[in-house]
Order: structure tokens, then C-alpha cells, then sequence
């Protein structure tokens, strides 16, 4: 297996997820791959939980059709013992209500300004959110240039469909709202320093948009739409030949596109120093911006929610992350699909489940060998070890956003993903600061 290929545990990476990315390890630009324990080839041709680093060259396969999707994490200075039944009734009720602020509404007059700022232009709105509290600023064109108009990126049509809008995503699948409390301190300078207390009270939510879905099937032949209904499939397609003939310019660019538009081939290589290759990554950073500015604005409107429901209450974002993203970073293009990106001094997150702890980390000193990556989640784990791990004596609930039912489920002993901190902790790539559990989970069901 070639040596550029790096798999953080090989007792849960199986052979059939070894063989993909040792074939895509040998595709043109691809300098280095990191594959960590959540890894499997559950949707797509990428093996999830992966990082590939390419030089000179973007595969938009390497990441998920969803770019962008993220997790975020707000504190409250709420106490685990202020939230009761009647409470978590009752914020789950207003969450389906989506009763949005004007402020925190997505209009064609702000739309372009987020595109272009992301949260540099959103924070404006809110006192809970702020620039440095998420990755990468919550703005690509902070750091990187921009090669195109708007208009020749996302066509007018796709952009009427998605910019009038509130900021809500869809919370249903693997996207969730979640109320936590801190469990357990394992890092008390990193804790004190970002604020987090045991039994203090914070808001998770893991959540991507819809746009980026369709800009990935405009863009490349993404398998995963062959798992789409006929007419999903026949409108991409159309959409497809109306933006080619729309945005070239001559029969040579109209070749140059349809090539790549309309490729067969599993990967498709965007060379970043060509037109097409540069409009990829106007198209990737748009989106980015895009989902860090929506997501900032929903923020905003849950922080309301909370002051309706618990009274007035202290709340600010911890962090904003993607864990699908395709980024440059020093000079190399990162794909990670279902991986975080980690640095020493800002807080990451691995995320559990309705009925797991999740975990906030921060960096280790060997990240940087791993990519500055880390898992997002460890979904996989648990349907690996799901038979061994017991149930513990406390519950926590799940509110269904379809039909405000709730029930209550018994929290999981954490071995899952304990068992995948353990790993990242001792290749030194992140270090636990604190564990938290999950008092209540919204999503549809």
C-alpha cells in the first residue's frame, strides 16, 4: 500500500475501504491521504471520515455533495437543574413554529453580501455570534481571491430558489438541535479559558443546506443522484445544459465545460489553474460562506428562543465548523468529508449522539501529521460495538419537530466514542477538554 496513505486505526478500517483509498491515492495531484477510525464507505466514492490533500488540483468527490455541512456549539450560563419538561416541551414547540426575526432572514438584498462576508457580514445582527468564534472567520474570500461574478458561479434561477428565506436547515437524518450539559471536566486550563463548566447548560446543532447539494450536482456526475427519482435526475440534467450553454463563451469553452460537467469518470480533476478549475473554486467558496452565514443567523434565532422560553440568559457561540469541506491550506487543497479541521487554539468538536455524550477537544501537538484533522462523529463505532455498550440509568428526551410528541430513551454508556477520543488522544491529535450529555434532542423522525 503506498506510503502516502495513513489510516489512524487499522482495526476499524475494513479492507474494502482500504482498497478505495488506496486507488484513490494513486489519482493525478493526490499527495497524501489520512483515514481515521469512523472511516467507512457508507455513501459516495470517498470513504467518510477521510482527509486527501492534492496539489494543483480540486476532485470535488473527495468531499460530500453536502459542503459545508457543520457543527456549532453555543453556551448558555444556564444550569442542567433549569431545564425541565414543561421547558424542553416548550422550546421544541417554538423551534417548529420558525417564527424568524426579520433581522436573521435571508433576503436578495442581503444574500449577496453573505455569498461575499459569510459571518463577517452576519454578526452585524447578533450580539451571540462573532467572526472568531468560527472556522476560517465564516469567510473564504478572507484569504482567498475571487475569480468570478456571482451570476457566472450559481445561475440567477437556483439563486431565486434559495436566497428568500429563513436560515432554518433541514433537521431531519443526521441534522439535530440539541440541549446538553456539561458531564465532565478533563482539561480544567482549557475548559476556565473557553469558558465551559461542569453542568452548565449548551446548545448543539449539526446542520448543512440544501443550496450546496445542488450546486455539487450542477457542477460533476455525482453518483449520489442516481439515487434520486426520475425527475430529480432529468432536472439536473436540463439544469445542467442550460447553465453550460448560458455561461460559455465559445464553442472551446462549451467543449472544456461539457467535459467536465458531463464526465463518467468516478473523479473528476478541476487543474485549479484553469478558467473551469477557478470557477470550482469560486463555486466552493460561495458555498461555504453561504452555510456559515445562514448558520450564524440561526444561531441568532435560537438565542431568542431561549430568551423567550428560559428567561434572559448570557449566550454566545463557542465554535462553527464545517466537517465536508474542500479548503487551500498552505498551498495544498484539504478535502475532508466527515472530518474536522483543528488548531491549537480554538475548540473542535465530536459530536455523539441522541442518546451518547459528545465531546469538545482541542488540538494535540501531533495534528499536523494527521492533517489537522479529526473525526466529526463516531457513527460508525457505534454500529460496530452497538451490541457491547449498556445502558445507563439516566434518560434524556427526544422531541419530534413532525408531531411535538416526545419520549424518553436511557442514555448509552459512552464507549463508542470514548474508545474513538482514546485513539485520536494518544496519535496526539486532539486532547478531551470537556464531555457532555444530552438532555434533549430536536429533530423530525
Amino acid at each position: 500500500m503506498d506510503k502516502k496513505l495513513e489510516i489512524v486505526s487499522q482495526e476499524y478500517c475494513d479492507e474494502e475501504t482500504k482498497e478505495k483509498l488506496d486507488e484513490i491515492s494513486q489519482l493525478e495531484g493526490v499527495k497524501e491521504i489520512v483515514s481515521f477510525p469512523d472511516s467507512s464507505l457508507v455513501s459516495g466514492l470517498t470513504p467518510k471520515s477521510s482527509v486527501i490533500k492534492t496539489k494543483d488540483v480540486i476532485y470535488p468527490e473527495f468531499g460530500s455533495v453536502a459542503n459545508n455541512c457543520g457543527m456549532g456549539v453555543i453556551k448558555t450560563d444556564l444550569n442542567s437543574e433549569d431545564i425541565t419538561k414543561q421547558k424542553i416541551k416548550e422550546f421544541g414547540k417554538k423551534i417548529k413554529a420558525k417564527k424568524v426575526n426579520p433581522d436573521f432572514r435571508v433576503d436578495k438584498e442581503r444574500a449577496k453580501n453573505i455569498f461575499l462576508e459569510g459571518v463577517e457580514y452576519t454578526s452585524k445582527y447578533s450580539e451571540v455570534i462573532s467572526p472568531e468564534n468560527v472556522e476560517n472567520r465564516g469567510n473564504m474570500f478572507s484569504s482567498h481571491n475571487r475569480y468570478f461574478e456571482i451570476n457566472q458561479v450559481i445561475p440567477k434561477i437556483i439563486l431565486d430558489k434559495f436566497l428568500d428565506r429563513n436560515p432554518y436547515f433541514p433537521i431531519k437524518g443526521n441534522h439535530f438541535i440539541e440541549l446538553q450539559a456539561i458531564d465532565s471536566i478533563a482539561d480544567e486550563n482549557m475548559a476556565s479559558k473557553w469558558g465551559l463548566e461542569e453542568k452548565q447548560v449548551l446548545i448543539s446543532i449539526h446542520g448543512g443546506y440544501s443550496l450546496n447539494n445542488v450546486l455539487n450536482y450542477l457542477y460533476v456526475n455525482r453518483s449520489e443522484i442516481e439515487k434520486k427519482d426520475i425527475l430529480e435526475r432529468t432536472s439536473s440534467k436540463i439544469a445542467k445544459l442550460w447553465f453550460l450553454m448560458s455561461k460559455s463563451n465559445s464553442l472551446k469553452d462549451f467543449k472544456n465545460r461539457a467535459n467536465l460537467i458531463f464526465d463518467n469518470e468516478p473523479f473528476t480533476p478541476f487543474y485549479t489553474d484553469t478558467k473551469e478549475g477557478k470557477r470550482m473554486i469560486d463555486c466552493l467558496n460561495l458555498g461555504m460562506n453561504y452555510a456559515y452565514g445562514l448558520r450564524s443567523l440561526f444561531y441568532s434565532h435560537l438565542s431568542e428562543i431561549v430568551s423567550d422560553v428560559f428567561g434572559t440568559t448570557e449566550m454566545n457561540l463557542l465554535w462553527d465548523c464545517s466537517h465536508d469541506s474542500i479548503q487551500k491550506e498552505n498551498g495544498n487543497w484539504l478535502s475532508r468529508k466527515g472530518v474536522c479541521k483543528i488548531n491549537n487554539n480554538n475548540p473542535s468538536i465530536i459530536s455523539g449522539s441522541y442518546n451518547f455524550n459528545s465531546c469538545i477537544v482541542a488540538g494535540g501537538k501531533n495534528r499536523e501529521k494527521y492533517l489537522n484533522s479529526h473525526d466529526h462523529g463516531c457513527g460508525n463505532l457505534i454500529d460496530l460495538v452497538e451490541n457491547e455498550v449498556k445502558k445507563s440509568k439516566e434518560t434524556a428526551t427526544r422531541f419530534n419537530l413532525n408531531t411535538t410528541k416526545t419520549n424518553e430513551v436511557q442514555i448509552m454508556r459512552n464507549k463508542p466514542i470514548k474508545e474513538l477520543v482514546n485513539i485520536l488522544k494518544e496519535k496526539e491529535i486532539l486532547k478531551p477538554v470537556v464531555w457532555s450529555k444530552p438532555i434533549a434532542n430536536y429533530k423530525k423522525y
